[in-house]
């Protein structure tokens, strides 16, 4: 059914803008993909963080911080997820959502942040403080060794990031995640080896 809708099907004869009209079975699927399409979205995208924050442990036996981050705003949530979806629609009384994700401590100085912007996926670092046992990030500057790196001043958060494309629209790190020439994990691979990790 979805091959048939996107266009997607190997009988590309098929006028798609004529298919439901023909094809009235189908209409009440149409209407259930269609209600549940940020909802399916917004689990990839939790699966996606949750894939790449087993990577880090793993890999790197970094500790995830997110419930020590002061502005909890930051972290990812499902309904983060699925309403991140939103930023590319104008639809009223849907909440969009941007610049939440996950964070690792590196060290004592730095933070290794994976983020989900406006509509691109960002991976960085960003410098921090521990007051009364919680993380403040702070806006300090960072010397930089990644030329990939660029300096972020968002509304919510100053970091340093590598820009890893357009999210909001299919990209294949969706599909390939456990193949290593996902350009997140190259890119967390690239920030991390500057602290010879």
């Amino acid at each position: 059914m979805v091959e048939k809708i996107t266009g997607k099907y190997k009988n590309k004869g098929i006028d798609m803008s004529n298919f439901l009209k023909e094809n009235k079975d189908y209409i009440q699927e149409a209407f259930e993909l269609k209600n549940n399409i940020h909802l399916m979205l917004g689990k990839a995208l939790f699966e996606l963080f949750k894939n790449l924050e087993y990577y880090v442990i793993e890999k790197y036996n970094l500790e995830n911080i997110n419930d020590m981050i002061n502005n909890q705003e930051l972290i990812y949530s499902e309904n983060k997820c699925k309403n991140w979806f939103y930023n590319n629609e104008d639809i009223k009384g849907h909440q969009k959502e941007e610049v939440f994700g996950t964070f690792f401590k590196i060290d004592e100085n730095f933070l290794l942040h994976l983020d989900a912007a406006t509509h691109h996926f960002h991976i960085g670092i960003c410098k921090y403080q521990i007051v009364e046992n919680k993380i403040i990030i702070t806006n300090e500057t960072i010397d930089s060794k990644i030329p990939k790196l660029t300096k972020r001043e968002w509304s919510k958060l100053k970091w340093y990031s590598i820009d890893c494309g357009n999210f909001i629209q299919y990209n294949n790190c969706y599909k390939n995640l456990d193949d290593e020439k996902c350009n997140l994990k190259q890119n967390i691979d690239l920030i991390l080896s500057m602290f010879n990790l």
